[in-house]
């Protein structure tokens, strides 16, 4: 067995802690549709993402989450999850779905839409204009995106803070790429407004001691973390194994 397969396997999750940090919820839930075949098809064909979009999204016992931080713990990493992730869940829900890049240090996200970066997350933050004005809507969907923008703000900031809530009152869902930053600080920052994490574990790279570390601030910061995900991984996982990922 690889090392991967143990890592994934030790951290173990434990039952979701509650936010400390409350955030207005949006006056409507979205509804679940049925499969869009056509849809997925024509617009992200990703197994993966889809996988991960109905373990969280359309499998859950309760109400499906509406925030969710994809926390990226390598930063030299092409990670893109985050964006396939919503891709997938767009072309799956009737709700309006929004994916935000918060990692301004390495903005990926708008290269995976083909967008520019400009006139994104972080031009927000000095501006008095409504956060909707800073979205990309994807033709043909239901699917908003907001780049990291051009400026390298911290992630720490109340300004920011005021913005993610700005979001979850807008959109059904909202999914951030969110950086781990220096001892974990950002990422719990953005972890505790969301209410929820995913941790992305990057395939012979990240460290079981890393994630279970990461995992444990962010349940002492009151942030419920949802699963694990083997990003980037270059080996088939069987089914076994996958279904325990979350």
């Amino acid at each position: 067995m690889s090392r991967n397969f143990e890592l994934l396997q030790q951290l173990g999750f434990q039952e979701p802690v509650p936010a400390s940090i409350p955030v207005p919820e949006p006056s409507h839930r979205a509804v679940v549709a049925p499969r869009l075949v056509e849809r997925v098809a024509a617009m992200a064909p990703d197994p993966h993402a889809a996988g991960i979009v109905k373990r969280l999204y359309l499998a859950s016992e309760g109400a499906a989450p509406q925030a969710v931080s994809f926390i990226s713990l390598e930063r030299a990493q092409a990670d893109t999850l985050c964006a396939r992730v919503a891709e997938n869940l767009a072309a799956q829900t009737t709700g309006s779905v929004c994916v935000v890049d918060a990692n301004f240090e390495s903005p990926l996200t708008h290269s995976h839409f083909s967008l520019s970066n400009n006139h994104g997350l972080a031009e927000s933050l000095s501006s008095d204009l409504p956060i909707g004005s800073f979205g990309r809507r994807i033709a043909g969907t239901d699917l908003t995106v907001i780049p990291a923008g051009l400026g390298r703000p911290s992630a720490s900031t109340e300004r920011l803070a005021d913005r993610i809530r700005e979001l979850r009152e807008q959109f059904d869902y909202t999914l951030i790429r969110t950086p781990l930053g220096a001892d974990a600080a950002d990422a719990c920052f953005l972890a505790r407004l969301t209410g929820n994490a995913v941790l992305v574990i990057e395939a012979n790279a990240t460290r079981r001691t890393k994630a279970a570390r990461v995992k444990a601030l962010l349940e002492q910061n009151g942030v419920a973390v949802l699963g694990a995900v083997l990003n980037n991984r270059t080996f088939p996982v069987p089914q076994s194994l996958y279904s325990k990922l979350f």
